[in-house]
């Protein structure tokens, strides 16, 4: 009996405990927005297009940052993370590995912002 009791409670303990996971990998869409010498967003000029830009396959893992088909991942001069409503940055990061590690110690809704030279590719991501 006594036995029965233990394999219950570690069976309970085991599925009502609370686990943090954190994917092997996670994708996401970002937009891109054209940066001016100052570092500011440049509104862009209707030109008769009715549909927005197409937003950027962005794919985040262990293994790194891959943002399809536009930059490579030496070209990602830093890497933010800010509250889902972009208004307070929460961390900043210069290197991709500690990005990375910074993620796993997060839970939550953020958006999250890679800077390039003339670039930022905004995002967001539940953790």
């Amino acid at each position: 009996m006594y036995k029965l009791i233990l394999k219950i409670s570690i069976l309970l303990f085991t599925i009502l405990s609370p686990v943090t996971v954190y994917a092997e990998q996670t994708t996401m869409f970002l937009d891109k927005v054209q940066l001016d010498d100052t570092g500011r967003q440049i509104e862009p000029k209707p030109n008769g297009n009715r549909l927005p830009a197409r937003r950027v396959m962005c794919t985040i893992g262990d293994d790194g940052v891959r943002i399809d088909g536009y930059i490579a991942e030496d070209d990602i001069l830093s890497y933010e993370v800010w509250d889902a409503s972009g208004e307070v940055c929460v961390a900043s990061f210069a290197d991709e590995r500690d990005f990375i590690n910074g993620l796993k110690l997060m839970y939550g809704d953020y958006q999250v912002r890679f800077a390039v030279a003339d670039y930022l590719f905004i995002g967001y991501i539940t953790l």
